[in-house]
């Protein structure tokens, strides 16, 4: 397999997870769309730099009531001791907001939980739960 086979595979494995979720929140009563919710593929920071896959950047935005909740399967992190920042591919975050989507809001109030891909009906459960004590 060559490198570029496993990132499709990884790529399509973390696509199966999100498409769970999204199915699960469905089934909860969460407005939700399988549309959407990754990078695009031709990135280029306003043309400051040569195209990058941004495809593995996933996320989902869910509705209910009057309020949206961000669920990335890539959160960031920063670090209380040493303030470094992290990037955590294959963990969830999440965030509850109302109204137009704020970038900086949700980068600043994301809730890194404990749960991480695969997804199975624990984590699924666990995941709705958090989602409703925000």
């Amino acid at each position: 397999m060559t490198f570029k086979e496993a990132q499709e595979n990884y790529r399509n494995a973390r696509e199966h997870e999100r498409r769970k979720v999204i199915l699960k929140l469905l089934d909860k009563g969460y407005n939700a769309s399988c549309r959407g919710g990754r990078g695009i593929k031709t990135y280029t920071s306003g043309g400051r730099i040569e195209p990058y896959d941004l495809r593995n950047f996933m996320w989902i935005e869910a509705k209910k009531g009057c309020y949206t909740y961000f669920i990335s399967l890539n959160p960031f992190d920063t670090d209380p001791v040493s303030n470094a920042r992290h990037f955590l591919p294959d963990r969830l975050g999440i965030c509850k907001y109302e109204g137009a989507y704020n970038a900086d809001y949700v980068y600043h109030n994301m809730k890194v939980t404990d749960i991480d891909l695969p997804l199975y009906d624990k984590e699924l459960d666990q995941l709705i739960r958090e989602l409703e004590d925000l």
